[in-house]
């Protein structure tokens, strides 16, 4: 479980373990002090709606969170968009110059170098519930009523759900009538729409994805 301490001194406050707690935390501005918890965190308990504060039961988060601002959320996504080309432009590279004779080498490195990507992105949201573009933007996905690190399977499983049944039916209809793939695509871009929609007009900025899989993006 996450708790939050600040130092009675400088009022540094951060994010910590309550592992942590026994031992203290000493305050890394004011050598010699060390950090309580913040009167507006809670201890590690089990979360129910009463312990939850106006302002949790509000935006319906634990009080413990600190809600990522919608610039931090374009951050994170614009970091893993720059990285996702950055890892990939090699391979194109060696398609675009060697021509057709080097179109099987150009596939194995983009290969490599997406596959790469996606084993580290699957570490760090497994051990800390983020990808690199997050990590880079010092965010994470959090599970709502806790503050932990959102497991990968709310990550890859739960988030995706939405998505799911529009890629297996683009997919199935590669061969079929072209009206059909033509609403396919308009209703994926109608989902994509509505889901960024609801990111930019809740408070705590989190997509339909996120409250279909009990998460949001918070500030580590």
């Amino acid at each position: 479980m996450y708790v939050r301490v600040i130092c009675p001194t400088c009022r540094t406050n951060r994010r910590v373990e309550d592992r942590q707690l026994p031992l203290g935390i000493e305050c890394p501005k004011c050598p010699g002090s060390y950090m309580d918890i913040d009167p507006k965190s809670l201890p590690p308990l089990e979360i129910t709606p009463t312990l939850l504060s106006r302002r949790g039961r509000a935006v319906g988060v634990h009080p413990s969170i600190r809600v990522a601002s919608l610039w931090d959320r374009l951050l994170g996504a614009v970091y893993d968009a720059v990285l996702g080309f950055a890892v990939a432009l090699p391979g194109l590279a060696v398609m675009l110059v060697g021509g057709s004779a080097a179109v099987s080498l150009g596939w194995t490195v983009y290969g490599i170098g997406v596959g790469l990507l996606t084993l580290v992105n699957l570490a760090l949201m497994f051990t800390r519930g983020q990808t690199v573009g997050k990590f880079w933007a010092g965010t994470y996905y959090a599970r709502t009523v806790t503050g932990e690190p959102a497991g990968i399977l709310r990550l890859i499983i739960l988030r995706p759900l939405l998505y799911a049944p529009l890629y297996v039916a683009f997919f199935l209809l590669q061969q079929g009538p072209g009206w059909a793939l033509l609403l396919v695509s308009a209703l994926f871009l109608v989902v994509l729409f509505a889901d960024f929609l609801v990111m930019l007009l809740v408070p705590t900025h989190r997509r339909i994805v996120d409250y279909a899989a009990g998460t949001i993006v918070a500030r580590a």
